[in-house]
Order: C-alpha cells, then structure tokens, then sequence
C-alpha cells in the first residue's frame, strides 16, 4: 500500500494512534511523511508558527507532541494552508502548556528485573533513565520507574530524578543485594546503599505530590534546607556569569565595558562556593544590562531580570519571546501580536517614506535615507466610519447648520460648495520628552465632533526625534519637507473622500496591495469628506515648523501688524494700533508652507492651541492672581494662612459638588507653593504649579 492510501486511512479512522501508524510504514515511507510534514510548515510562512513549532519540536520529552501535531497534520489531510486556523489551534495547545512529558509507572523491583534483567537494571540506575524511591506503603521496600520523569516548560526540559554518580553505584549496589537475596525484610537500613540514599536526600529524589516525606527531625529538615538553599544560590550565580559573558561576547567588547564590573563581582560571589547568598547577586545581570549603550532587547532584558530573581508574570512572558530569545527573529512579530493587536478594532497600517535623516555615527551625525513611518490623514478619515464616537458624524449636519457663515475662514473657501459633507479635524502638532538631551516631535489629528477622550480619539500621523531632523534650503534634504509632502498629498486626497490611485511618489501601488485594491474608492461609504478646520500649536510649534512670526520676532504676530514698537502687542486697549493693522487671509496666506496647499486651508485655519495659551497661560496666571489675593492679601476670613487656605480649599469642594466634577479633575490639595513661593510671596508674579490644567 502506498503512502497516500495509507495516510488517507489514517485520516478516515480518525483515533488511530501515531506511533503505531508509523510503526506500519517502511522506513522510507516514514522518511518521506516527515520531510511532507516539513514541507507543509514551510509552505506555511508564518514566523509564529514557526517559533511555536520550535519551542515544541526541541529539546528532550518532546517526541510526544511532535508525534500528536504529526497526527493532527494527517487528519486535516496534509493540507496545512487551508486549515491555518485548526493548525495554530492545536499548536498553540502545546506551545503554551506546562506539565509532564511522561507519565510514569512506579513498580516493585521483581516487575522491573523481570522486564530488564539484572545487568540491563543496574545500566540503567547507573545511568540516571530509571528513577527510584522508597515504597509509600512499604518504607523498606524501594519502587522503581520504567521511564524518566521530564516536567516540561516552554523553555526547556528539567529532570525530576536528580542523582550524584556516587548515589547511583549505591543504588546499584542495593539492587545487585536484592537480587541475590542477600537483603531479609527490614534489614535494608543496615546496607551501604540504604544509608548512602539516607545520606544524600537529594540524589534520588521523588518529586511526584504523592510521595509524603521522610519523617526526619525538624532540625535536619532544617539544615537539609539550608544546604539546598545555599547550592541553589550558587548555581543561580554560575548561571549569571554565564550569562554576562554571552551579552558581553554578543555585543562586543567595547560596548561590553559596563558589564565588567558587574562580572567581577559575580564572579567573586562565585569562587564563595556554597557559603553565597542569593540576595547579594539578585538585578545584578538586568543592572548590568540596562547600562549597555545599545543594549539588548526587551526579551534580553526581561531574560535578565528572571534569571535575576524577578518571577513577575509580564516578566516571564516578555523573557519567553522567540522561544527565550534563541530565534530572535520572531521576537518583534511575537510582541506585536501579543502586545498590539485587538481583534476589537482595525488601525490603519503605516506609510512608510525613504526621507533624509541626521544619524548619529561613532564620529559625528551624517545624512542618511532611512524609512520612516507614517499614519496617513485620509486612511485615518476612513477608520472613523466605524468609530463614531471618535468621528461624531451624527452631529455634523447640525454643526453646519449652527456654524456663523459670516466667518472670514469660510469667505471664499471651496468647501462652501457643500460643506454639509465635510467632517471637521484639528490638526495638532507639539513637542514631547523623549531623552534627557532631545524631545520628539508629534503631529496628531482629531475630529472637532468627537465625543471620546483625547487619549481614544487623538490619531498620531508622525513622531520624529528632533535630532533626527535635517533643516536644509535644498527640499529634497529637508526632513520634515519630505514628509510634509506625503501628508499633504494624503490631505487632499481625504478633502476629495477618495482612495488615491497612486502611491505619493507617483508609482502605481503594488500588484493585489490593500492600498491598491481600494483604489479610487470613496473614503466614506456616505461620501463624506474630510477636512482640515483648525491648525493649533503653541507659538514656538508655529515659529519653527511653519515658519510663522512669533515672540522672539520684531513683528510676532501673522494676523495683524503688532510688534515691540510703534504697535505695541501688550496693548490690549479698544484704540490699541495694531487693531487697525489686521490681515485678510482670503487671497494670501502667512506662510509659504506646504500645508497651505490643502484644499479648505487657509489663514484663517491657523490658531494657537487653548491649553497653552488659556490652561497653561493666561488662565495661569489669573486664578493664581485671585487665590494670592484671597489668602496673602486676606480677602477670606481667617487668622493665618493656613486657615485661610482651609477656607478657600472648602469653598472650592463646594464647587466641586455643585458641577459634579470628576475627582480626576480636581484639585486634591491646596498649598501656598500652589500660586506663589512661599518664602518670597512678593518677588513674581503668582502663577499656579502642579494643578495646572485642573478644574
């Protein structure tokens, strides 16, 4: 019978066993099933898989899951492909188990020397493949096991049965004297064999929850834990060096210097034997490791830190990435899957543009092309269809029908065409800590109708470490030109509600690309468009990425003509100059920037973000303003500070109640240190510190 006939029989009786299938086969039928198997996994091209497959195909114990996953290749009929889903279900049933590999079977001696033989038993014991233990029912009488007990992890293989060489031979030497007669019942405690396994509690060890422990005194039970405390400490620490060594070899050892003195000191933790404490070298390896330049990855990191001493859950799952970090090829698509996908929602993939960068080099920064990602406004526009809570279509016909058509943004604007169809988006760009010497700039949008929290409706479309960008008067080596251009290219593209048919530079989308295939489409299945309503940033954003004036200029406004001399911008009066000074917008713009070319945008557009300028500003500076008044200058009742500070706290809960104010809004202590420095209460202005932007 052939192999197919006898494959397709397999799979129509279902609950056939395995082994014995492929004890039916010849030899290089089983050859051949194998490599098919092999093949199937290839065809498949999945990198999970793949790691999967690896943390159960590797490593001793493991020829039972391999042999039951063969099985299940045979019942869905050699077809992995078509049957991806069955297949990762069954795979991820043991990739991601623990317990035993083995079952085992305790018998007495004669069953085991009737199977074996004498000579093949004492082979065996000496070998460590069979396990011993006393008899629970029976203290004289020793049990023994047909097979090593192996309890199995992810990561590796651990022997239950744990035996010195000498504990071995005493074991045999016990075996030889039973066979031969040589031991009456209840004699065994006066052999050398009985004693050297009384001596040595740790040579042959049971671990199953079954057996019951020997009923020795509780001050031996107390040193016996002492001493395997003290060995486990030591062999953690050997563990530690070794470990060291290898980040220290993988990474080089320029870049491996910081490791050093860490390694010395493990290493001379190590030479103490078993008089070591684990406490003294627990974080040192995840100590070290942080302080590498360009250190290792998260999973080495997080390796470190378990095989530290740390047990955390997070921990053990970010060390188990690429099966502990041995195919370090999966772990970036194990963390994706595992830390940043939802099969509640779908975000739109990223854009990727070849853009000029500064990259720093072990000399100084240089220009170079590198891919650097984007989330594209019109496919951000499109998601919003089946987030209306972020989007707030329900509410825009009534936000046009309220809208003041006599708004200057509005005079003249093609959106006036049909502007019922336009959703209105903020586009926000602002600066963010990233590392002590650099910040990173950040361009989000958000719907203008949104009911959700800005942490659920803000879209980021570009995060970029300043340093990494280049400013040049040539475009084509300008960082943020470069990415400008894709994302006003993806503006007009959503101004207009439709897919664009061409990449951004142009070329035709890749052949059966998602991209490609929605091509042309509408964005929104209604044929409502998107469009840019309001430009915020605070004024250093303006002044640098937009090329605007600002306060540092002589001329610090766009809209108006107010500067530091003969049109004062502090003047804030009703006959103040710059009033007669102010821009129309409707057929020039303020600045020559490339957002400017999106349809809807104009002038007008551009307005300085309300937190900075209210929140984090002006606002700042009035309530801090009444709060001094009300407690330094003694508007509220009280003998002292402190007391007038509770009065002022009361009456602000107060108001708490009265608005219903989410308490994480509020205002939770009140001190002097809130609106003025308390030791030089009237050297500054009062502003306020800590609270800003509470209610």
């Amino acid at each position: 019978m052939s192999l197919e006939d006898k494959m397709e029989l397999f799979r129509k009786k279902g609950n056939k066993d395995v082994s014995s299938f492929l004890d039916s086969l010849t030899k290089q039928q089983r050859e051949a099933l194998w490599q098919r198997f092999a093949n199937a996994r290839a065809s498949l091209k999945d990198g999970d898989s793949d790691a999967m497959w690896a943390e159960v195909a590797k490593g001793k114990g493991s020829d039972g899951p391999k042999k039951k996953l063969l099985g299940t290749f045979l019942k869905l009929g050699g077809d992995l492909k078509s049957k991806k889903d069955l297949w990762h279900k069954e795979l991820l049933t043991y990739s991601k188990s623990s317990g035993e590999r083995h079952t085992e079977e305790w018998v007495p001696f004669q069953t085991i020397l009737k199977r074996f033989g004498l000579q093949e038993c004492l082979r065996r014991v000496k070998r460590g493949s069979i396990a011993c233990r006393r008899d629970p029912a029976d203290r004289h009488e020793w049990q023994f096991s047909l097979r090593k007990s192996v309890t199995w992890t992810e990561d590796k293989a651990r022997h239950s049965f744990q035996g010195g060489s000498n504990a071995k031979a005493e074991a045999a030497h016990w075996l030889e004297l039973k066979a031969k007669g040589l031991l009456e019942d209840g004699a065994e405690e006066r052999t050398l064999a009985d004693k050297a396994l009384q001596d040595q509690p740790l040579a042959l060890k049971d671990k199953s929850e079954d057996e019951k422990e020997d009923e020795d005194s509780p001050d031996k039970k107390k040193t016996r834990m002492a001493k395997w405390q003290r060995l486990k400490s030591c062999l953690r620490v050997t563990r530690m060096v070794k470990l060291l060594k290898a980040v220290k070899k993988d990474v080089g050892a320029a870049k491996g210097k910081p490791l050093d003195e860490c390694l010395a000191k493990l290493e001379k933790l190590q030479k103490m034997g078993d008089k070591v404490s684990l406490e003294d070298a627990k974080g040192k390896p995840f100590d070290a490791a942080i302080q590498i330049k360009k250190g290792p990855s998260v999973q080495a990191l997080a390796l470190a830190a378990t095989k530290s001493g740390a047990n955390s859950a997070d921990l053990q799952q970010l060390a188990s990435l690429g099966n502990y970090g041995r195919s370090s090829e999966h772990i970036a698509s194990q963390m994706i899957s595992k830390y940043c996908k939802s099969d509640s929602i779908k975000l739109p993939e990223p854009y990727f543009v070849d853009t000029p960068v500064r990259v720093r080099t072990a000399d100084d920064w240089v220009l170079a092309v590198k891919p650097v990602a984007l989330y594209l406004p019109h496919e951000w526009f499109a998601w919003l269809q089946l987030e209306e809570q972020a989007a707030g279509f329900e509410q825009l016909e009534e936000f046009w029908e309220n809208h003041p058509m006599g708004n200057p943004k509005l005079d003249g604007n093609p959106i006036m065409e049909g502007c019922g169809k336009y959703l209105p988006l903020i586009l926000h760009g602002d600066g963010g800590a990233f590392q002590r010497a650099d910040s990173i700039l950040v361009l989000s949008m958000r719907s203008l109708l949104s009911s959700s929290s800005v942490a659920h409706s803000q879209m980021l479309l570009l995060a970029l470490p300043k340093s990494a960008i280049h400013k040049s008067e040539i475009l084509a080596e300008d960082t943020m030109h470069c990415l400008w251009s894709v994302l006003t290219w993806s503006m007009q593209h959503m101004y207009f509600g439709k897919f664009p048919e061409k990449a951004a530079d142009g070329k035709d989308w890749q052949h059966k690309s998602a991209r490609g295939q929605k091509a042309g489409t509408l964005l929104n299945s209604a044929g409502l468009c998107g469009m840019i309503f309001a430009i915020t940033a605070d004024g250093e954003f303006f002044q640098n990425e937009y090329k605007l004036p600002g306060s540092s200029h002589a001329e610090c406004c766009w809209s108006c003509g107010a500067n530091r001399s003969s049109h004062p911008h502090n003047d804030y009066r009703a006959g103040a100059k710059w009033r007669e000074t102010i821009k129309n917008h409707k057929d020039s713009n303020p600045t020559d920037h490339l957002i400017m070319t999106v349809p809807g945008i104009n002038g007008y557009t551009l307005a300085y973000d309300s937190l900075h300028i209210l929140e984090l500003g002006v606002s700042a500076h009035i309530v801090a303003n009444f709060m001094f008044d009300m407690v330094v200058k003694a508007e509220l009742p009280g003998s002292s500070f402190e007391a007038r500070l509770k009065e002022l706290f009361r009456k602000l809960s107060g108001l708490y109640t009265e608005l219903a104010t989410d308490s994480s809004n509020q205002v939770r202590r009140l001190h002097l240190s809130t609106f003025c420095q308390p030791n030089k209460k009237w050297d500054s202005f009062p502003e306020l510190s800590g609270v800003k932007a509470k209610q």
